[in-house]
């Protein structure tokens, strides 16, 4: 399979410490690839990687099939970007700042500039200035200078930072808007794991510089584990009589009055029927599966400390 982005060994290293330790990332186009880890995990130093703006140590760095020292400066007119913050203009409204992005690009505004202001919800802000704007729309204006040139892929940096969560959403709906509508490949790196598994289709993990993991999110949620809660007036007591009663059971005591059961448990109702024939108060009981945040600590938490 050719991949828009691909790395084989990708290493950085500043002086002896190693920001970006041999990971080697596929991305297929057409997907939204969630890039994730802690602050300081080398999710930044990767993405400079990917546009020439730090040479690596050691490693390769293919896009769309292309090795980039061969296909570099002219690859980068098929990529939007956004790194850290966006650069844009604070005394101009969204339109001039576009058009500024257009003449140094060398891009002709035949209509473009609508149309990408329309695609991203600020086609009526009219003369207002940049630094009069929401963070929410400063981000999307963002988005829109990436676009404005019509690239096949994004690179995100943690887009969606400092954001409230009605920006948050905002900024999902259009990335899956333009990844389900418009066809485009999108890299997007964040520590935001709840929203991102709300908007990824592959993910990989990056932690101390290492690529821990590296998945389809649908095949990665197959093997999220699942458990049971209970809230009940006492949970230890519930666990020791439980311990009696199910071979193996693996559980622990999250409070004073709420249990995990780490175990399967195929029928719910019979075992909050067994409590409460036992003279035990049960509040609640439900099942749930383990959330993309949840495995990506158990994930990292055998790694070590974060790396700055």
């Amino acid at each position: 399979m050719q991949y828009v982005i691909e790395t084989k060994k990708l290493r950085k290293q500043f002086g002896m410490s190693i920001a970006v330790d041999d990971i080697s990332l596929h991305v297929e186009q057409g997907s939204i690839y969630g890039f994730l880890g802690e602050n300081g995990a080398g999710k930044t130093t990767t993405i400079r990687m990917l546009m020439r703006l730090v040479e690596p140590t050691n490693g390769e760095v293919f896009l769309f099939g292309e090795r980039l020292e061969k296909s570099y400066p002219s690859i980068f007119s098929k990529i939007g970007t956004i790194i850290e913050t966006p650069g844009l203009y604070e005394n101009l409204s969204a339109r001039d700042n576009l058009r500024i992005c257009c003449t140094y690009m060398g891009v002709k505004d035949d209509g473009r500039i609508e149309r990408t202001l329309t695609t991203v919800g600020l086609e009526h802000t009219g003369k207002k200035k940049f630094k009069d704007f929401s963070l929410g729309m400063k981000q999307r204006l963002g988005i829109a200078r990436a676009l404005v040139h019509d690239p096949e892929l994004l690179i995100l940096d943690e887009p969606t930072n400092g954001l409230d969560p009605s920006g948050i959403k905002e900024i999902r709906q259009l990335l899956k808007k333009l990844c389900e509508e418009d066809g485009k490949t999108i890299l997007i790196s964040s520590h935001i794991l709840s929203e991102i598994q709300q908007l990824a289709t592959h993910i990989g993990i990056i932690h101390n510089g290492k690529l821990l993991a590296e998945d389809r999110l649908s095949q990665l949620e197959e093997g999220f584990e699942q458990y049971t809660d209970l809230k009940v007036e006492d949970a230890k007591a519930v666990q020791a009589f439980l311990q009696e009663h199910i071979k193996q059971l693996q559980s622990n005591v999250i409070s004073p009055q709420q249990l995990r059961i780490h175990s399967q448990i195929e029928n719910t109702a019979a075992l909050n029927k067994q409590l409460i024939d036992h003279q035990f108060s049960v509040y609640e009981i439900h099942t749930t599966k383990q959330t993309l945040e949840e495995y990506f600590l158990a994930l990292i938490s055998g790694e070590g400390g974060r790396r700055d």
